[in-house]
């Protein structure tokens, strides 16, 4: 019973001490709270480590690919302050941001979308910046 008990404590000890990944079951609910967030579109390579009693996350984050970098860190600073909220045990969170992307295949209509959004900025971008660029070329593939 004693070796037993020895015997746990030392391969939870040694698994602290090599950073292995926490149980992607663990890390469920940390995801569910991620994606609650407004302005999230969608979260991967979610992983978590523990020190001791905490425990440290690292998360992409997929938000709009048209949102300035102001918008993207204060969306990415709430979902820091959401996981702290909800999830005390986390001690902290590296949040990274990534664009959301919409995955072009024929027949979906969000290629259609993502175009109709493109030609909307360039007339925006084109209105600010009343010049030639390489955004004329993209006429043709669009």
């Amino acid at each position: 019973m004693i070796l037993k008990a020895g015997i746990e404590t030392g391969h939870q000890s040694v698994l602290e001490l090599v950073d292995a990944a926490i149980p992607s079951k663990e890390l469920d609910p940390i995801k569910q709270t991620i994606l609650l967030v407004e302005g999230v579109k969608g979260c991967h390579r979610l992983r978590g480590r523990r020190a001791g009693s905490s425990l440290y996350l690292d998360v992409h984050i997929e938000v709009d690919p048209f949102c300035s970098v102001s918008a993207a860190h204060d969306i990415g600073e709430n979902v820091r302050h959401q996981i702290h909220k909800t999830h005390p045990v986390v001690s902290e969170a590296f949040i990274h941001i990534d664009p959301a992307l919409p995955l072009i295949s024929p027949g979906v209509d969000e290629p259609t979308k993502f175009r109709e959004v493109l030609l909307q900025r360039k007339k925006i971008l084109m209105r600010l910046f009343p010049v030639s660029s390489h955004l004329d070329s993209l006429r043709k593939w669009l």
